[in-house]
């Protein structure tokens, strides 16, 4: 959500205006700029690894993806 580099809600909607509905799943995090890092710690946020790891899990063998 506070990313200096790119318009947040602009490439949002940009994204969800170019893929067919329930193609993708959209996150934006509040708190944190363009690398996914935590703008009051500087460390990589902890909801950002752990939803990543759902995604990639979600995709593993068997997934149909």
């Amino acid at each position: 959500a506070d990313d200096a580099n790119v318009d947040v809600a602009a490439s949002a909607a940009r994204i969800a205006d170019e893929l067919p509905s329930g193609a993708v799943t959209l996150r934006v995090y509040q708190g944190t700029g363009h690398d996914l890092r935590d703008a009051a710690t500087g460390r990589l946020r902890e909801d950002v690894i752990a939803d990543t790891c759902r995604w990639l899990h979600a995709q593993g063998p068997g997934s149909g993806s």
